[in-house]
């Protein structure tokens, strides 16, 4: 009890190994006098194991105290993993629903709807196993990093059914036709925009420092994603588009929610047509603006101090 310093580590949930030595201090709770020690994790142990297994310790030894003495837990983090951990899975249930109705208004097709749906638990499967060959564990970071690549990896799989039930609407191929076809149109774009969003991430993860071993795990994590986004993309969501799809029905517009979103849609996208066109005809006078941008990101890098 007088040595409050004492280290406690974990080697298994099922032993506990006490070190420490004598430190010249006191300790008191409230105002009374108290012993204490920290309980540090070992690499590679479960925290919420961790701490579960102390705990029961702790109240198994509650028996042999003398009268009067009895253990608390003043600070345990712990705590913050295990909210840390129910808020990303129900940020996942979230965004997976806000996926599913966005992906509704604007394809207003159940069963194009539903293929994204099933893209995104098996990219994020994928995630895991990639994870796991990497050596990284599920943390506050990589699970962060899944959550943002939740509305990345449904990307891929979107301009392959948009692209799908375009060719449908319009030239009257049916499913497997029109797949075959969009795939021919769009496979170097999908490849393309996984390679941008790669050269985006994957720097992060080479940082060196403390920043760098922060970022690591958060940013591969999204990588891999997009990556198995991509490869599902290519082979998964076409296989799909043949085999679920039907020729496309939105445009009766029976529906009146979808009758008044497509009116406005589609003068939202007569503008941004217009708008690209007209930079199109202009190309320098917009080359030169993207330059002057370029300059002053380079600039305002330069000038920010850097920092953790």
């Amino acid at each position: 009890a007088n040595e409050a310093g004492a280290a406690v580590r974990l080697r298994d949930v099922a032993r506990v190994e006490i070190s420490g030595s004598a430190h010249g201090f006191d300790l008191q709770w409230n105002g009374q006098p108290a012993a204490g020690f920290a309980v540090s994790l070992a690499p590679g142990e479960n925290a919420l194991e961790v701490a579960a297994a102390v705990k029961a310790r702790m109240a198994q030894l509650q028996a042999s105290f003398p009268k009067g003495v009895e253990w608390f837990t003043p600070y345990d983090t712990s705590d913050f993993v295990r909210i840390s951990v129910d808020e990303v899975i129900k940020t996942l249930a979230e965004a997976m629903v806000l996926v599913f109705l966005v992906m509704l208004l604007f394809l207003q097709n159940i069963r194009a709807t539903l293929i994204p749906t099933l893209v995104i638990p098996v990219a994020l499967l994928g995630t895991f196993l990639g994870m796991y060959v990497l050596g990284f564990t599920i943390n506050q970071l990589s699970l962060f990093g899944m959550v943002l690549a939740i509305g990345i990896v449904v990307d891929d799989a979107i301009v392959v059914i948009e692209n799908v039930e375009r060719i449908m609407t319009e030239e009257g191929l049916p499913p497997r036709e029109a797949t075959y076809k969009a795939m021919q149109q769009i496979t170097g774009a999908v490849i393309a925009i996984t390679l941008v969003l790669a050269a985006v991430f994957i720097p992060s993860a080479l940082q060196a420092g403390s920043a760098g071993a922060v970022y690591k795990q958060f940013a591969l994590t999204i990588a891999m994603a997009m990556l198995f986004s991509a490869f599902l993309a290519l082979g998964f969501t076409p296989a799909l588009c043949a085999s679920l799809l039907k020729p496309s029905t939105h445009h009766d517009n029976r529906n009146p929610v979808f009758r008044v979103f497509n009116k406005y849609y589609e003068k939202m996208g007569q503008t941004y047509v217009r708008h690209v066109g007209s930079a199109v005809r202009h190309a320098p006078r917009w080359m030169a603006v993207f330059g002057a941008l370029a300059l002053a990101c380079g600039f305002l890098f330069w000038r920010m101090p850097g920092s953790f």
